[in-house]
């Protein structure tokens, strides 16, 4: 049965024009090409010396096998990653310079 049958014809165009203006359904998050995630990890664990030191205690986001962005907060390296055009970026974090020789705990949620 048809709803808008029996409403009038101005209730019938409002809704329409809802309808219009509702925003896109986002699909989430697209699928991993074969291989994409593992190069920038295999880049990062290549180049892990490196990049704890020049990154201690701060966020990077890898795209293509390079520092997309770079921040102490996870948002600013996220953010500055989008400038740089990377889509979905690998993303890690290392510890600051006075914490690395400490013993690391595992913990489960």
């Amino acid at each position: 049965m048809n709803k808008s049958r029996g409403q009038p014809k101005r209730i019938r165009e409002a809704q329409t024009q809802y309808e219009a203006k509702k925003r896109p359904k986002t699909a989430g998050p697209r699928p991993m090409a074969s291989g994409e995630l593992s190069a920038d990890w295999q880049w990062v664990q290549a180049h892990r010396a490196q990049l704890e030191e020049q990154y201690a205690g701060r966020w990077i986001a890898v795209s293509n096998k390079k520092v997309a962005g770079a921040g102490i907060k996870l948002s600013t390296a996220l953010k500055q990653a989008k400038l740089a055009g990377a889509v979905d970026p690998f993303v890690t974090a290392f510890k600051p310079t006075r914490f690395r020789k400490q013993p690391q705990v595992p913990q489960w949620l």
